[in-house]
């Protein structure tokens, strides 16, 4: 089973950075079982992969949500436009 497909057949907004998170974990965790101590991440590099991720993670859904409400916004502007439509009666078609 291809675990991308499955992650972005979801409902999730962020299924992209969801993806991109999940990829970056297995990196790491690939580098912490390097059989060479030198090449294996430390704790803090791990951290601050993990924070940068994070941020970029909440950045997008922040982005996400701004754009669905602007979108709701935008449909509630819409249908009080048509309400209080004075203007002459368009032909039924």
């Amino acid at each position: 089973m291809d675990w991308t497909k499955q992650i972005n057949a979801t409902a999730s907004p962020c299924a992209s950075t969801e993806s991109e998170q999940v990829d970056i974990c297995i990196t790491i965790a690939m580098k912490c079982v390097d059989g060479e101590r030198n090449n294996r991440p430390t704790v803090a590099e791990i951290v601050h992969i993990l924070k940068d991720t994070e941020k970029r993670f909440l950045e997008e859904s922040t982005n996400h949500t701004q754009f669905l409400m602007d979108q709701v916004y935008l449909q509630q502007y819409k249908y009080t436009e048509m309400a209080t439509y004075t203007g002459p009666k368009l032909p039924m078609v």
